[in-house]
């Protein structure tokens, strides 16, 4: 090994860059595993479509100019495409691929509602999929959550009256006579977005009415799994997240939770066992590829995160999305596994690269290019001096 990067220059400072690594990411495909994707699973259990749709957020949702994430931009195409301009309704939409990068860039976020003054913000789907942007949002507070249901969020400048969790009665009012699972997984979805906003103790009133409604429900389990997550507990996190697999093995939102809890708590080793059943079902998503090589670099298997690391440059090459986040990863892991030559040239790759990288990357590149220069050195240093004592 060439030197410890955790003790000498720390996965903690490149973890910053994730963000940078996974600009662009799209989500997986227009298909019922999409559905269980992005709507934590809910397609398994449920026929409804007022359960699998967005259909009620939609129905009354008027802006003049709309931002919205990628999974949002799939149900306006499909049912109000009236809120988009031409140009975003066409498959390679720059407007659209600006806007999904967004999501996990409030800088770009900003920019892009200073040239076209959005209305309103339409969020839909996994909260983690926009947590970057919804946190910048809370902190800044300039735009008020208006709406808030299991599949949505819409965000305004200026609202009468700020949404509170007392609203959904509102939208569990147009549900219906839904089935007590239906009803189930309708609080638990809307839990996993209140539990976005940082309202916990709201977000566990709603996951104990839907214990209640249907305790067999995976999707309530794993959401308990999410609140106690949030809170630091990863044992209870953990367990929860256990009840919803023995009750669906292949329920995603529990597979997630339980990773990242069980890296949370640095058990690395368990953490990647789980994150190998969810890359199985999962293969392809980069998000899913990028939180695994992660876990595989703090378990030390190195050559695992290796093999992400190129698999994920050569999707975000086949994409057209930038690769030079993955490449300081990857710099970082070769230098990891004692592989300074083939270190030095990803992170060359990076250096190099025209137009230049972001500043900030580039300098962490330049900073750990220095550190392997500076072992290697030593190294040859000590080969020189011959045996101990001569």
């Amino acid at each position: 090994m060439l030197f410890s990067l955790r003790e000498r220059f720390g996965t903690v400072r490149l973890a910053a860059f994730a963000v940078l690594a996974l600009a662009g990411v799209v989500g997986l495909g227009l298909t019922v595993r999409w559905a269980a994707r992005h709507l934590g699973g809910a397609s398994a259990q449920s026929t409804n479509p007022l359960i699998l749709t967005p259909a009620l957020a939609l129905e009354s949702l008027q802006a003049k100019s709309l931002y919205y994430n990628h999974p949002a931009r799939h149900w306006l195409l499909e049912r109000r495409p009236d809120l988009l301009p031409e140009d975003d309704r066409k498959p390679d939409s720059p407007r659209g691929r600006s806007f999904a990068q967004a999501a996990q860039n409030p800088k770009l976020f900003r920019q892009l509602d200073r040239e076209q003054r959005f209305d309103a913000l339409y969020l839909a789907g996994d909260p983690t999929q926009f947590q970057t942007l919804m946190g910048h949002l809370l902190d800044t507070a300039d735009w008020k959550l208006s709406y808030l249901d299991h599949t949505s969020m819409i965000f305004r400048r200026n609202v009468a009256q700020e949404w509170e969790p007392g609203r959904l009665r509102e939208v569990d009012a147009k549900l219906g006579n839904l089935s007590s699972s239906d009803r189930a997984l309708f609080l638990a979805q809307a839990a996993s977005k209140v539990l976005a906003m940082r309202k916990l103790s709201a977000a566990k009133e709603l996951l104990d009415r839907a214990v209640g409604l249907d305790p067999r429900t995976p999707q309530v389990w794993s959401g308990l799994a999410e609140y106690h997550m949030a809170l630091g507990e990863w044992t209870a996190a953990v367990a929860k997240a256990d009840r919803a697999l023995a009750l669906d093995p292949n329920c995603l939102q529990a597979l997630g939770v339980k990773a990242q809890s069980q890296f949370s708590s640095k058990h690395f080793a368990d953490a990647l066992q789980t994150s190998r059943r969810l890359v199985l079902k999962l293969p392809d998503d980069p998000q899913i590829l990028f939180y695994h090589a992660k876990i595989a670099h703090e378990a030390g298997q190195y050559g695992e995160e290796i093999e992400v690391l190129h698999k994920l440059i050569e999707m975000a090459k086949e994409e057209q999305r930038p690769t030079e986040g993955y490449r300081v990863y990857l710099g970082q892991a070769y230098a990891r596994d004692g592989q300074g030559d083939l270190a030095k040239r990803e992170l060359n790759m990076v250096l190099n690269q025209d137009p230049p990288p972001p500043e900030e990357l580039r300098n962490v590149a330049t900073e750990l290019m220095g550190l392997i220069q500076k072992n290697t050195n030593k190294n040859e240093r000590q080969r020189g001096a011959g045996p101990a004592g001569l």
